[in-house]
């Protein structure tokens, strides 16, 4: 009798063993790629600016919170911006919202821009403070914007600007941003341009 117990627990912890390593695995949506730098002739073209921010920003803070901004700067070209560090948004604790996992699908169907209307001219990031993604939110975020079509998509680590201003929300203290000592900085002081001024700005320039 005993030895029946003692074969039925084995099998029981191995199964509970399986189990496990199986949740492991799914325990994570995406891990976030540091491209090197690319190695290139002389007379190949330059890669692509690296895209901070777009019409719709996600923050990913941990497993299930989810905070959400749409700041972003329109830059022309050619004005000597460094795009190697993000844009000054001035962004506020204010500017961020909160959505909670059960309520993120019917946000993303909410929103509206007229640039949703033509594929490949709406950006959407997602950021993360750690490399590997384990929030839900991103699969949620990814597989809705991939049904749209939307062509400009990144994924990185959260900004200097966005950390100190996710940190005030959630601690609920002051944010401050002329007290902070920043280590990368921003590509220029600029003040966002408003929604309007971008949507005329990208007419006259189609």
């Amino acid at each position: 009798m005993k030895k029946a117990i003692f074969i039925v627990l084995g099998i029981f912890l191995i199964l509970q063993s399986c189990i496990k390593e199986k949740a492991d695995k799914k325990a994570f949506y995406y891990v976030i790629n540091h491209d090197k730098k690319e190695v290139r002739s002389d007379d190949s073209p330059p890669p692509p600016p690296k895209l901070f921010y777009g019409e719709s920003n996600f923050i990913l803070l941990d497993s299930i919170r989810v905070f959400y901004h749409d700041n972003y700067v329109f830059h022309w070209c050619g004005t000597g911006v460094d795009y190697t560090k993000p844009s000054l948004l001035n962004i506020t604790p204010d500017s961020l919202t909160e959505i909670r996992l059960n309520d993120l699908p019917v946000f993303l169907k909410q929103l509206k821009s007229p640039l949703m209307e033509y594929e490949n001219k709406y950006s959407v990031i997602i950021s993360s403070p750690t490399d590997t993604i384990k929030n839900k939110a991103f699969e949620i975020i990814s597989e809705f914007f991939k049904a749209k079509s939307i062509g400009i998509y990144s994924v990185r680590n959260w900004t200097e600007e966005e950390k100190y201003v996710v940190t005030a929300k959630v601690e609920n203290t002051k944010y401050d941003p002329l007290k902070i000592k920043w280590k990368i900085g921003f590509d220029v002081e600029m003040i966002p341009l408003t929604k309007n001024e971008i949507e005329d700005a990208e007419r006259r320039y189609k």
